[in-house]
Formats: C-alpha cells, structure tokens, sequence
C-alpha cells in the first residue's frame, strides 16, 4: 500500500496457492468532513482468472467514522496519557485530582514484578469508580513523576508504596504525600492472604483507606 499524504490509498496485493483471486489492485479516498467526522472510500479490482462462477470483480466500499469530540479527547489524554514532557494542568471542578505511583518490589520473587503497576492502577480503578469527589490522574507513562511536576500539573496527593510476600501474605506498605507542601500525611500497611483472598479485593481495600484518609485531610 502506498498512501499520499494521507489521503490517497493505492493498494497491490498477490495471493499465492488459491484458485481465485489472486490478483487484486485498489485505490481509496480518506476524507475529514470536520475534526469530528471521517469518509472513506475505497474501491478494489480482483482478478479472478480460474474460477466458473466469478468473472473479475469490482468492489466498492464506502465508510463513514463518528470521533470523540475533542473535549472528550484532550480528557483521555490527561488522565491515560500524561508524560512529563507533555505534562498538562488537571483542575477539574470541584474534584481532588489523586494519583498513585508505581510500588516498589521488596522480594526476590520476580513474578511479583507484575503488581508494581497493577497495584497503582487497581487502586487508580477503585477511585476513580467510587469516588465522585476525586479524580484520579494516572501517572504509570511518566518516567520521572517528581512532586514538583505533579505539582505543575494541579494534582493534590500521591499515594505509593512498597510490597513483599511471606507465604501466602503480601504485605503492602503504602502512604500519602502532600504534594503542595511535600509532606507524607499518612502512612500504614495492611496484609492480604493471597490464598483466600481475590486481587480485586486488594485494590478496593487499599483505594478505599486512601479515599477515606484524603476525605479527612481535606475536612
């Protein structure tokens, strides 16, 4: 396929070992109506030189694409997509804007490496559905999230912490920091029976004292 700026779609294609259609050219047509609205119009050639029942066929297609609008777009980009080259302001109405950072793995076993992130992003989860009064800012592409850019980017707390696992106990340590004025306002630990217990539930506890503490800070 080769493709002109974007717009104009030539396509070649040869397909090896089949009685029909092995041979087939086309050329298509993207068109943005507005930044909103996507047309696309493409027409194929198929060379069907063995068959009975087909001689050559023409197709034509035409496809019509309804975006997000930008507002929506520019909001996804903040939440899921923030990295600290790009950072952007999250001042949303009447919402804390609540982020957690990658924890740290204190265990040799290596197959833990995975709850690094998915510790911070089950707890992101929890707030992000139970918690009206928050908004939770997903940090997981930034590279370096200093207090100082999460500051530049109007989020209020950070949570974060650490793990290890003694038989069938994870213990996670975790806290929260201020991040106007740099300090750790609350810090605990809590253990989980990886035998009895879900994942899932995990997260809801660990969102859920984090959402409670924020609630009390904030009174």
């Amino acid at each position: 396929q080769y493709n002109l700026m974007k717009i104009l779609f030539f396509r070649a294609g040869y397909k090896i070992g089949l009685d029909t259609g092995n041979l087939s050219l086309g050329a298509g047509v993207h068109y943005g109506v507005d930044q909103n609205t996507k047309l696309k119009l493409n027409y194929s050639f198929n060379l069907n030189s063995q068959s009975s029942e087909f001689g050559h066929l023409h197709c034509l297609n035409l496809e019509v694409g309804f975006l997000k609008g930008e507002a929506e777009k520019k909001e996804e980009k903040k939440e899921y997509g923030m990295k600290e080259e790009k950072i952007e302001k999250v001042v949303p109405e009447g919402k804390i804007p609540v982020t957690v950072a990658k924890f740290k793995n204190l265990d040799d076993n290596r197959t833990l490496e995975y709850l690094k992130e998915k510790l911070a992003l089950g707890t992101l989860d929890y707030i992000d559905d139970e918690a009206d009064d928050m908004k939770a800012v997903n940090i997981m592409r930034m590279e370096s999230p200093s207090l100082e850019v999460l500051e530049k980017a109007g989020i209020q707390y950070i949570s974060g912490g650490s793990f290890s696992k003694k038989g069938d106990i994870l213990k996670i340590d975790y806290f929260i920091v201020d991040v106007k004025t740099r300090k750790k306002v609350f810090d605990d630990s809590l253990d989980f029976n990886t035998k009895t217990e879900r994942m899932n539930d995990l997260y809801e506890n660990l969102g859920k004292k984090i959402v409670e503490k924020i609630r009390s800070l904030k009174k």
